[in-house]
């Protein structure tokens, strides 16, 4: 019997792929390089740690990982701080759903945390969250199931009474590899991706 719901937070909460994709350009512009959205297509769903190791590998960046982490993750706060974001179509009208009829909720991503509080405070949601888990407090990102798992510890119930929201093929994988349902949104930015397990 489903008890809790888990909720991916990029993609699921709101659009902020596109968000996402200009803070890593300018990011990426100070030292002369640029990513398109059809070439960040295989990075959606990652982990913002293991996305930002596959562009210092890829355009032989010689600053630390964990330094182009936070001037990314700097770059999106200031974004969302600035212009706002808007939740995805239904999400408040789920989010009270649940809460009437009880059910625990929370946030697993691998996100970092700062973008995902800039994104909850904006949409003045976060007060529906018992649990979040984002990128800095799990090993392994998805399609590794340790984000929804340690989301169930959390929430003190068993992975088979989690339900998952993801959007991408690698957060599906990972949902399945938890021992949860797993209900798929299409979203923009996962039109390609493999999702057919959820």
């Amino acid at each position: 019997m489903i008890k809790a719901v888990i909720f991916d937070h990029d993609g699921v909460i709101a659009d902020t792929e596109p968000i996402h994709l200009r803070a890593d350009n300018i990011v990426l512009s100070r030292f002369g390089y640029g990513t398109s959205a059809s070439e960040n297509e295989s990075l959606v769903g990652l982990s913002t740690k293991k996305s930002w190791e596959i562009f210092r590998e890829m355009f032989k960046i010689p600053e630390a990982v964990d330094y182009l982490v936070q001037e990314k993750t700097s770059a999106a706060v200031e974004i969302i701080g600035k212009e706002g974001i808007k939740p995805n179509e239904g999400l408040l009208q789920l989010l009270e759903k649940l809460k009437t009829n009880g059910y625990k909720v929370a946030i697993a991503s691998g996100q970092y945390r700062k973008v995902i509080d800039a994104v909850l405070t904006k949409l003045k949601i976060a007060g529906y969250f018992s649990v979040i888990v984002s990128g800095e407090e799990t090993a392994k990102g998805k399609p590794d199931p340790e984000v929804f798992i340690t989301a169930a510890k959390r929430l003190n119930t068993n992975p088979e009474d989690c339900a998952v929201i993801e959007d991408s093929e690698s957060g599906v994988m990972a949902a399945k590899a938890a021992g949860m349902l797993c209900v798929a949104l299409r979203t923009p930015s996962t039109t390609n991706h493999d999702v057919s397990s959820a």
